[in-house]
């Protein structure tokens, strides 16, 4: 199965600089210049998607502004490796790495929290460079270990999980629940308070009892 990187930028001379630049790794290349094209493409290659190079800002003809959707996409798409409640599949989710013209102290810390693996800021005139590293790093870091032992962890107790999280959504590292709360937002904060990036756990929902074999 090919390694690909996912470029998400509405500007097409940005993903043409980084498809240039990224040439050196020797992966297969894809590209999105909005929400949409972005969401169809992780849909048809997400196992084959290695890491996300994420525009914050994806302006469109229905988004003049377009603030707030990348990391809406970081949020929902791509910030948690998810499972179907009876671990019966596992959708792991990329590295991402954002790439903004309009870093904040505010978007950084919303991008951490929501799983990104790092954050940089075009302006920055060694920002290629730094891309170049980071980039290299993420392909190296491991895509299972800690996630698929959590998801055994999972299968062996699920009816304790039943008995103990019926519909809350928990986060596992490894096989330790490190956070549980009753919204995925509450989650992400717990594990922001206790310095753990959520894109290195495992989240489930549990379904309620009288719902065990629904899919969520």
């Amino acid at each position: 199965m090919a390694t690909r990187i996912l470029i998400v930028d509405d500007e097409a001379q940005v993903r043409l600089a980084l498809r240039t630049r990224l040439a050196r790794f020797k992966c297969d290349i894809l590209e999105a210049e909005d929400l949409l094209s972005a969401k169809s493409v992780l849909s048809q290659h997400r196992e084959e998607i290695r890491l996300v190079i994420l525009d914050l800002r994806l302006v469109t003809a229905q988004e003049e502004e377009g603030q707030e959707s990348g990391l809406h996409l970081l949020r929902e798409e791509l910030g948690a490796t998810l499972a179907c409640v009876d671990c019966g599949r596992l959708s792991f989710s990329p590295n991402v790495i954002v790439l903004t013209a309009h870093p904040s102290v505010r978007s950084c810390r919303a991008a951490f929290l929501a799983g990104a693996f790092d954050f940089l800021d075009k302006n920055d005139p060694n920002v290629w460079d730094s891309l170049i590293e980071r980039v290299g790093a993420a392909l190296n870091r491991p895509r299972g270990g800690p996630l698929y032992a959590a998801r055994k962890w999972i299968e062996a107790h699920f009816e304790e999980l039943i008995s103990s999280h019926a519909g809350e959504t928990i986060a596992m590292e490894g096989e330790n629940i490190v956070a549980a709360s009753s919204t995925l937002d509450e989650v992400r904060e717990e594990l922001s308070k206790k310095h753990i990036r959520p894109g290195d756990c495992l989240i489930v929902t549990v379904p309620d009892s009288d719902n065990s074999g629904a899919e969520q």
